[in-house]
């Protein structure tokens, strides 16, 4: 897709803002136009039997929240603050 943009063989694209944004920031000549706000979240899933996989990802998330780390990722790939509604989940 960005090899696409950068060739003008399409004029634009949809996707997810966190790729689109790191994308857009490493190749020249794109940027991300607008964002669509849509209360989406990402989100992790695995069996409902393997509960020690849930809380170990749990926990981890929960870490790299409270370190900051997360918040350092999300600008990172984005360009932008994390949301403080997404910083405290």
């Amino acid at each position: 897709m960005p090899d696409d943009l950068g060739a003008g063989v399409i004029d634009a694209a949809l996707d997810d803002e966190v790729p689109l944004a790191a994308i857009a920031r490493r190749t020249p000549g794109l940027a991300v136009g607008c964002t669509i706000p849509t209360g989406n979240r990402y989100v992790v899933a695995f069996s409902r039997l393997d509960t020690g996989l849930r809380d170990r990802v749990d926990d981890a998330l929960g870490r790299l929240a409270a370190s900051g780390e997360l918040g350092r990722m999300f600008e990172r790939w984005t360009g932008r603050p994390l949301p403080a509604d997404v910083a405290g989940a």
